[in-house]
């Protein structure tokens, strides 16, 4: 078996493993812990679908084509504990399983993260809150598929890559997509699940096991904090950033997210969303503690789906000037010491390596007591109250 395509040129999305007719293909892990396909040689009868259905190495050559969009800020009115920002997607959720539809998005269970369907809302928050890790598809486009041909409502919730291949995969299979919307992610770039497996250890190493770990734990205090949280074998509740900076030295990406085609204003999905990110410098007002999300609609489809929740939310229309995120223009930069990094992980592992590139601190671990929540509440409210003072002079 040899490999069919290099981490430069593959996004992961599996779309060539399942349109082969001879189950040639298999997506195999690299020793970054990034999915690969590879083709056993053997079985292959050089039939081309997997090329043809490649929707990745086509729009590096040929980028989306420019299209209009609507802009929006949307709070949810209930319910936005859970969701990282304003709970645009739970909104979105909550409308097709209402009528009878399902849901794909992507759950985390313990060093598992995965593409995940259901079909009832009391399901819907394994799917809330981001995942800073790329997810493994799995069977989902076989399932999604199969939902269409069965006339269901199907929204599909991940990155824009991901989104693609499964696009070009139903096209291949000949399958009416009218009832599919998809909803794609303003995405900063998927890091290693080796990466993000090798810390889940090291905490479970640490405290003697953990569960339910938060990649962006929304504390009380408001949304903008990035700060993961887990609870140990002594139901103790921790905080820390030290994912985070992991995550934003952008050493562990995927290689092809750093020349990614999906990251502009053009968008292949239906509704694209995210956090409104400098909404409290466009519009104080709307601006809230609890969250925004920022929600672009890309087509006449997602427009009507947007329509449809507007019941259940607050939303104010703003312009594409207004929410600029450097990822809706231009994918993440690739680090100088990207190859280094991965070099000394391979060599010396993960707790030297995060150390020695991505300012990793045990003493960031912390014990998130009574005592030290209401220090952060007050000081929260403090700065508020001030803050209102001030603007109403």
């Amino acid at each position: 078996m040899d490999w069919f395509k290099t981490e430069d040129i593959c996004c992961g999305c599996s779309a060539c493993e399942k349109v082969c007719p001879k189950q040639a293909i298999a997506m195999k892990r690299n020793e970054k812990g990034f999915e690969l396909p590879v083709i056993d040689s053997g079985k292959c009868i050089r039939c081309g679908l997997c090329e043809k259905v490649c929707a990745f190495s086509k729009r590096l050559e040929e980028p989306v084509a420019p299209n209009t969009v609507k802009v929006y800020g949307l709070k949810k009115k209930k319910g936005r504990e859970k969701s990282q920002s304003g709970g645009a997607f739970a909104a979105f959720a909550e409308f097709i399983l209402s009528r009878n539809g399902v849901v794909y998005g992507v759950a985390c269970n313990g060093k598992r993260v995965f593409y995940k369907r259901i079909d009832k809302i009391r399901h819907l928050d394994g799917l809330k809150g981001s995942k800073y890790v790329q997810a493994k598809a799995g069977n989902v486009f076989e399932e999604t598929e199969k939902d269409l041909l069965e006339d269901k409502w199907v929204l599909f919730s991940g990155t824009a890559c991901h989104l693609d291949g499964l696009k070009s995969y139903l096209k291949k299979r000949r399958i009416n997509a009218q009832k599919l919307f998809l909803c794609d992610l303003v995405c900063h770039g998927v890091p290693s699940p080796l990466v993000y497996e090798d810390y889940y250890e090291y905490l479970e190493n640490k405290f003697g096991g953990i569960r339910n770990f938060d990649f962006r734990k929304k504390l009380k205090g408001g949304w903008h904090g990035h700060i993961e949280s887990f609870v140990d074998k002594k139901k103790h509740l921790w905080i820390t950033d030290n994912y985070t900076k992991i995550f934003y030295s952008h050493l562990e990406l995927r290689e092809s997210c750093y020349q990614c085609p999906y990251a502009s204003m053009n968008r292949i999905s239906d509704i694209t969303i995210g956090d409104f990110w400098g909404i409290e410098k466009v519009d104080a007002v709307f601006h809230s503690s609890d969250g925004v999300s920022l929600v672009i609609v890309n087509s006449e489809k997602g427009q009507r789906l947007f329509e449809s929740i507007e019941s259940g939310v607050v939303w104010k229309e703003f312009s594409p000037e207004q929410c600029k995120q450097p990822n809706l223009y231009a994918p993440t930069n690739r680090p100088e010491a990207y190859d280094e990094f991965w070099k000394n992980y391979m060599q010396h592992g993960f707790k030297d390596t995060v150390v020695k590139y991505c300012d990793y601190n045990e003493k960031a671990d912390t014990h998130w007591t009574i005592r030290k929540r209401m220090r952060r509440w007050i000081a929260f409210y403090m700065k508020s109250f001030l803050h209102r003072c001030f603007r109403g002079q």
